[in-house]
């Protein structure tokens, strides 16, 4: 598989999430919407493909691009175009040294000129400079992720205290917090949150409901998704649009734990500890958030407010629309040869052998004839037996051409000799 096909299956699966999402947004819960950006996370984490099929997105990349990746057959000069564009000459010069290896047709030509080394080395291959590229991104991408999250620790760390409030996690209290989060397994709550006992409790049960869906993790996952594929533009709006449904799982998580009858009361606690905030942690910190924007903030509330299920109608329609996109981006390109095997392919191979041994013996003996002559052993025998003095087994010179006195180069295939020397 190659990097453009990992990149365009990526990004038609992000198109296709963003839609079915946008599709089915009033009849999916939160967890099912999250759930479909599992299914991105992994085609962009894995760089390779599970099967082949002809419903491949590589196919169209193929007909577009051309199959690069493959190796293309060597294209076939006739005689015809051959006499039209002669290869450029080949010579060596004689030498007495070399006399009785030119005889007998061991000395392969040379090129009179090479290639300068130092001009093929400051030619860099495309490829080499694309990775380049992508190398130098992924590095400034991840730098900026590790001294975003180092700054942000040590600021927290320093002016955070302990809280005990009876959570299976590890709360702490920080003045001056524009929201509370999640941080790697640890809880952070803005210091007025934790004089109040009721919004605390919601917080906590939305922050504890990160920490059992294991939204740590996802979160340094699309850290790295981001670092690896930090070109496309589509893998940004895959990190805003899947962080939005997290807090939207967390919210139900949450709700769970609190009970139906709490809904409301969550509702406005969200609407009070969401206004006025600058919508949530940076996109570059590994942090889950409690508040959110405008946007993000109604579409919580309405969440909430609809308690948004998935019916079965929409679970079957959205089973077979994923089904049918995890086919079409995680197969690979299916070769043509390998339908050879299939029986309409036999049924072929078998007609055309019969065709190409019609009037057999005569064609076969033509073919033997004429390959005989072709043989470069007998080439070579040819132009030295006729255009040089031939040695005797005794290796004296028992012929003496004429010809040797006008030669003036030598040629490996007597089909470039240049017999405007010989006149």
């Amino acid at each position: 598989m190659t990097y453009l096909n990992w990149v365009v299956s990526s990004s038609v699966l992000i198109i296709a999430v963003l839609v079915l999402r946008a599709v089915f947004r009033k009849k999916l819960s939160a967890g099912v919407r999250f759930a479909l950006w599992g299914i991105v996370l992994i085609r962009l984490l894995i760089p390779f493909n599970i099967a082949d099929s002809r419903f491949s997105v590589v196919n169209l990349v193929n007909k577009v691009t051309g199959p690069y990746y493959t190796e293309q057959p060597e294209a076939e000069i006739t005689p015809e175009q051959a006499d039209v564009e002669p290869e450029p000459e080949t010579k060596l010069v004689i030498n007495y040294e070399t006399k009785d290896k030119i005889r007998q047709g061991l000395v392969q030509p040379e090129n009179e000129k090479s290639p300068d080394p130092e001009e093929a080395e400051k030619a860099l291959p495309v490829k080499t400079i694309l990775l380049l590229v992508w190398a130098s991104g992924a590095a400034v991408t991840a730098s900026v992720f590790l001294i975003s999250n180092l700054t942000f620790y040590f600021r927290i760390r320093s002016r955070r205290e302990r809280l005990d409030c009876g959570c299976s996690k590890k709360v702490y209290s920080v003045r001056g917090l524009t929201s509370s989060f999640l941080f790697f397994n640890t809880i952070y709550v803005d210091g007025d949150v934790a004089g109040d006992p009721e919004k605390l409790c919601f917080v906590l049960a939305h922050e504890t409901a990160h920490a059992r869906h294991l939204d740590g993790l996802w979160t340094i996952l699309r850290s790295l998704c981001l670092t690896v594929h930090w070109f496309n533009p589509l893998v940004w709006a895959a990190a805003y649009y899947s962080r939005r449904d997290c807090e939207l799982f967390a919210d139900a998580g949450a709700l769970e734990v609190l009970g139906e009858d709490r809904r409301e009361d969550y509702g406005k606690a969200l609407i009070s500890l969401c206004s006025g905030k600058n919508g949530g942690s940076a996109v570059f910190i590994s942090a889950a958030s409690v508040s959110g924007g405008k946007k993000e903030l109604r579409e919580r509330i309405l969440m909430i407010s609809k308690r948004a299920r998935t019916t079965a109608l929409a679970a079957v329609i959205l089973l077979l629309a994923v089904a049918a996109v995890v086919i079409c981006v995680f197969s690979g390109c299916k070769a043509e040869n390998e339908d050879a095997g299939s029986p309409s392919a036999q049924s072929g191979s078998e007609s055309i052998t019969e065709n190409a041994t019609e009037g057999g013996e005569t064609v076969e003996e033509e073919s033997r004839e004429f390959n005989e002559t072709l043989l470069e052993t007998d080439l070579y025998e040819f132009f030295n037996r006729y255009f040089f003095n031939w040695p005797d087994s005794d290796g004296e010179d028992q012929y003496k051409n004429l010809h040797t006195s006008f030669l003036s180069s030598i040629y490996s295939d007597v089909r470039d000799i240049d017999y405007f020397e010989f006149i």
